[in-house]
């Protein structure tokens, strides 16, 4: 918990690049090392001073880092790739019943459908077509094995009049 705490104060006061200066003479034989983040810190042999100076520079905030990264955004994808992403959110809404898993496995289907389209025809990406294909496979596999189970099973009257 004490970590978790030391991350969010870290982030939400971002870095700042601290380096500490000792005023050296030439009998004080200070030296000056630089740690493994490159900031300096000047070390004191020498008690012949005794202050020492702290200068903060400025430098952006991790939240500027993150919320500030593209400065420039790209034009929103293709329609296909809004269908996708639809049919994904609807698969992602399907009620926890026999006929949700059915609605759950065809909006899935639609959406890697779509998802494959937008990579094959738009952005021609080989490897996002044959990833999605197999999630088609696999998702129509499971809606077959689902609607066969969902059928009614009924018996000729005969033998469902026979009683023990």
């Amino acid at each position: 918990m004490l970590f978790l705490s030391a991350l969010a104060i870290g982030m939400i006061t971002g870095l700042q690049n601290v380096t500490t200066e000792v005023p050296t003479t030439e009998t004080d034989g200070g030296s000056t090392v630089t740690d493994g983040m490159g900031l300096l810190e000047t070390t004191k042999a020498s008690a012949a001073s005794d202050f020492v100076n702290v200068t903060i520079q400025e430098r952006p905030s991790m939240w500027d880092m993150y919320l500030n990264h593209c400065p420039k955004w790209r034009p929103i994808n293709h329609v296909f790739f809004q269908a996708a992403n639809v049919f994904f959110l609807l698969s992602f809404l399907a009620p926890h019943t026999p006929s949700g898993l059915i609605w759950l496995r065809v909006a899935l289907v639609l959406g890697c459908a779509f998802s494959g389209l937008w990579a094959w025809s738009i952005e021609c990406y080989l490897d996002a077509v044959v990833w999605n294909s197999v999630f088609i496979i696999i998702n129509f596999v499971y809606f077959a094995v689902q609607f066969y189970l969902m059928r009614p099973i009924k018996f000729h009257k005969d033998i469902e009049a026979v009683s023990f």
